[in-house]
């Protein structure tokens, strides 16, 4: 595990075209979600927190 403190949480839209250049961006302090459009967004980041 990181010692790493995470000061950004950022959630993206899988239906963004090129939603990976997002991510691809980010800082060493951001941690991410990508929402699906079949799947409950704020579930998902309950699951997987």
């Amino acid at each position: 595990m990181s010692d790493q403190l995470i000061t950004n949480i950022v959630f993206i839209d899988s239906a963004i075209p090129d939603y990976q250049a997002l991510i691809v961006g980010l800082t060493n302090n951001s941690t991410y979600f990508v929402l699906e459009a079949q799947k409950d967004g704020i579930v998902l980041a309950s699951i997987e927190n």
